[in-house]
Formats: C-alpha cells, structure tokens, sequence
C-alpha cells in the first residue's frame, strides 16, 4: 500500500488530498518520493516565510530539542523571556504576549482577552474573512463551506462588508467586544484593506470603547514589506495574532496586546470600574488621585454604593477633586465621605451669556406638541436642540415630530452608544435639525451652531436651566432658549428669574386656540362594548 492510499484510509477527511506526494522541502523547492522537483508557491499557506529546511531554523530547533523541548508558563524560561521581548520590541505599543499552538487559537484567545477585558459579548467580522476553524475563530469566518456542519456556532458574531466604513459604524455598539479584521483577505482573492477604512476602525473602536483586533496569521513577519501589514497604516490594533510564520513554519502561535500594561490616566464609570477591579485588570494601591466629574448626575443614577466601595478600596494619602454643577445635601454629604478638610471652589452659578434671547410660552400640557411644532416651522428654526424632561417623553417627542415631517433625532440613557453618536452626527451635519434630549445624555454635549434650546419641559432646577440654555450663543454668537410653560411651572420660572435678576418675555402664538380642552380618552370598557355590539351586527346582517 503506497503512501496515498495509507493516507486515504486513515484520513479524517478534513482536507482534500492531491495526487502528489512530498517527501522533503529545501528553499523555495519541494520534491516528491521520485526526486521530481516542484516550485513551492503557496509556501504552506504562507506560513514557512524563510522557506523549507533553513539551516538556521534547524538548527535551534535541535539545540532547543535537546535542551528543553516543552515548559509550563507557570516556570520562567530564558528562552521564553527572549523571545517576549523580541516579539514586544517589533510591535510599539503592544507589551503583552500570549503564546500557544496555531494561529486559530490565537484569535480564539483573542476573543477571551476582548470578553474579559470590556465585559461585552459580541464581536463583529468583515464577509470573505477567514480566521481559523476552531469554534470561536470558525464563527468570524465567512465563508459557509467552513461553517455547515457545524452550527450553531459562538452567538453574538456577526460579519459586515469589508472595506465599508459605513456598515462597520453601523455595527459597533455598545455591546461589541471586539472588531476582527485582516489587513489583507485571502479567501477567494487578495483583497487589501484601505488606508480609510483601516484608520476608522481604529476611531470607531475607540468611540465606543470596543478593541481592536488585526490578524496578521497571513501577513506578519515581513510578508508585506513591513514587519506586520498594519503598520502600513499608521495604526496600533488592541491585539494582534500571529501564528507559524513566527517561527519559519514550526506550529506556533502569539498574541499580543496592550491590556494590562498600565495607563497614567483612568477614566470609567463607577460600575465598570468595578469590573475590572474584580477581574484584577486595575490595582489601586499606587492611585494618587481620584476626580469625581458630575457628582450630582451619578448620585442622581444611583452610583453612590459603587462610589463608596470605590474608595474604600483607594490608598488613604490621595488627592480627591469633586466637581459638581449643584450642591445639593446629597453631594455635601459625599464630598465629606471622600473628601479631608476640603478647599471649596466656586465658579458664577448662574451667569447666562447676554447674546442669548429667553422667552417663556406659557402653555397648557395637552397643547405643547402643537406649539413646538409651529415654532419649529418659524423662520431662522436651524439648528434646535430640545430638552424633555424622561426618556420617554423624549422619544414620544421624537416621534411626534418625525410624523409632521420635521427632521428629528434623539438621545436618552436607553439609547445604545451607537446610536447616540449617530443622533450627534446627523445633528451635527444637518441631516437632522432637531435634536431631542435628556438633561443626563445631553451632558458633554458641544456642538457649534445651535440657534436654539427649547426647553419642551421646564427644568427642575435653575442650575439645569442655565446649563441647557448654554448650548445656544457660544462665542459671543446670537441665540435664543424657549421654555414651554404650563401652569405647574409657574413656580420654577419664578426661581429662575429671581436668581437671573430679570423677568423673562412671556409669548403666545397667533393661530393657537389655548382654551381649546384636552381631548378625553374614551372608557376601556365602553370601546370594548361598541366593538364587541358592532361585531353583532355585522354578522346579523350577513
């Protein structure tokens, strides 16, 4: 029995046999049993990078093979250390290396370090990708001739065309781990990423806090012209697999990355950066600072149990800044939980840049969609940005305006990260004029060129009203806040005027008819009763 035949019998039959049979390699070269020499072009998938049988690679593998073939990590290794170092040396940024078998398990572990490190689950991979056949690389491969047989794979995967900005900004949310790509694809082609759609990776991963993932199994080492293809493009992935090229065809692999390597600066939420504390990602013991930004917002979510083990976990001897738009007893309270004998800095709590217009319209409830929309037809209506005061009135707002053919879109905490930005950036370039928002998600917010804040409910407090209103008429620019006013509010535009030191222009529209009465909703039980005798009588009369 010859030796294809041997191999047919016992094969699993994972790969396609060829009618050829290689005995020995040299280079470039490849020859058969019968001394028939081949040139090799597909260099073993692209992963014997320095050709067969180099002298140089075999060498240290017999001097290692009779030194110490195999090792735990758990032990030190010189030659292990070495090779860390060259690996980290080659990748600016990088200084952390994983090594196992094969570059499928490269990305498999890849994976674990994206779901551990970010608390998410989901990845997102490019069409044509291929990243291995093991269950996690297999479920970011494209291709279905892998994938049949053995689905369902790892859920939360999902693939998006390659080299398309806009769909991978679409797929990124707040739930995405990691974004998978290779630099270049070699499944039915060569197909090289662009510089654009590389660099936007890297910025929409950032943006919205998932990692980056190259993978160089089919491209580093020197394949491209630079030691790994994405440094053709100017950027530094999260990690990076690599695989047998690392060690001129022998099974090998590596992944490296920069988590853990420790930053100067860290800024989370409370809530995940407790996870990281729990995972061991973050130590505390070194922390020289702590700044708690928007004090009264994360009391107002609830953060402050997670605030307090925060501290208890912090070093004594720290410099702690607060800041806070209002100090109401809650935030007192906390800043002498976290604070020792406190300076206290104050800034004008109410000033009001003088280009901004303010008027009032007072209104009853039933009737502030048809005033707003009527203001939102007035002429010089740009650019609006409106302040509803829950999540859900800002979406029924929305939604209101979105049916007259009004041009609007909304933030709140319920909105996916994603989906906030892209509300940011179609106000931002016109695509939608309207901008509905929640006080909370409207935090940080700093667009140029709002012609005007409505206040669609009046705030509850003078300090939330000056800083809504101070997203109009930045740089000296001429802008104009409208309050919609009903009579339980009457009260809150007193306190604002006391403290602004000025009455604010009351105003009503022509046209409206503010006695008109609130349409009365019908009984449950009475609609019920007509549908159910009209249902009656229509099949009686059948």
């Amino acid at each position: 029995m010859d030796i294809i035949e041997i191999e047919n019998k016992h094969t699993s039959g994972v790969y396609a046999k060829q009618a050829l049979t290689i005995v020995r390699g040299q280079g470039a070269l490849l020859f058969d049993a019968e001394g028939n020499e081949y040139l090799d072009c597909s260099s073993g998938h692209g992963v014997a990078n320095l050709g067969h049988a180099h002298p140089k690679i075999a060498e240290a593998l017999y001097k290692q093979a009779n030194t110490l073939v195999t090792l735990f990590e758990s032990f030190p290794n010189d030659q292990r250390a070495a090779l860390m170092e060259k690996i980290t040396a080659l990748v600016p940024g990088l200084d952390r290396v994983f090594f196992c078998n094969s570059g499928t398990e490269a990305v498999e572990a890849a994976f674990k370090f994206s779901r551990i490190s970010t608390g998410r689950k989901n990845f997102i991979a490019a069409m044509r990708a291929f990243h291995g056949r093991t269950f996690g690389s297999l479920s970011a491969t494209f291709n279905k001739k892998y994938r049949e047989g053995f689905e369902p794979l790892l859920p939360g995967v999902s693939h998006v065309s390659y080299n398309n900005v806009e769909a991978l900004e679409k797929a990124v949310n707040d739930e995405t781990a990691a974004v998978i790509l290779e630099v270049v694809q070699g499944e039915g082609g060569v197909y090289p990423a662009s510089m654009e759609y590389i660099q936007a990776a890297r910025r929409i991963c950032d943006e919205r806090g998932a990692l980056l993932i190259i993978d160089e199994i089919q491209t580093g080492f020197g394949r491209t012209g630079k030691m790994f293809a994405v440094q053709h493009y100017g950027v530094t992935p999260d990690l990076l697999t690599c695989a047998k090229s690392l060690a001129g065809g022998v099974p090998m692999g590596a992944q490296t990355t920069a988590l853990r390597r420790g930053a100067n600066i860290v800024i989370a939420t409370p809530g995940r950066l407790l996870d990281h504390a729990e995972r061991r990602n973050i130590a505390f013991a070194t922390v020289r600072a702590l700044v708690l930004d928007e004090a009264d917002r994360m009391l107002d979510v609830g953060f402050m149990p997670d605030i307090r083990r925060i501290v208890a976990l912090l070093p004594r001897e720290r410099q702690t800044m607060l800041f806070s738009a209002t100090l109401s007893p809650e935030v007192v309270g906390l800043a002498v939980h976290v604070t020792r004998h406190p300076a206290r800095i104050q800034v004008e709590r109410t000033a009001t840049p003088s280009a901004i217009e303010q008027t009032v319209f007072p209104v009853p409830e039933h009737l502030k969609a048809q005033v707003l929309q009527r203001l939102l037809r007035e002429e010089g209506m740009d650019s609006v940005l409106i302040f509803a005061r829950t999540k859900h009135r800002a979406e029924r707002v929305a939604r209101q305006l979105q049916r007259a053919n009004i041009r609007a879109a909304v933030i709140h905490g319920d909105r996916s990260q994603a989906q906030r930005l892209a509300a940011l950036d179609d106000f931002r370039r016109g695509a939608s004029r309207v901008l509905v928002a929640t006080d909370i998600a409207a935090r940080g917010i700093d667009i140029e060129g709002i012609s005007h804040v409505v206040n669609y409910d009046a705030p509850l407090h003078v300090e939330d009203y000056v800083h809504r209103i101070g997203r109009t008429g930045r740089m000296q620019a001429a802008g104009r806040a409208y309050t919609l006013v009903t009579p339980s509010d009457e009260m809150v535009v007193r306190r604002i005027e006391i403290v602004l030191r000025h009455k604010i222009e009351r105003r009503r529209l022509d046209g409206i008819d503010y006695r008109a009465p609130a349409l009365v909703q019908p009984d449950a039980d009475a609609i019920r009763r007509y549908v159910e005798t009209h249902r009656q009588a229509r099949a009686s009369s059948v």
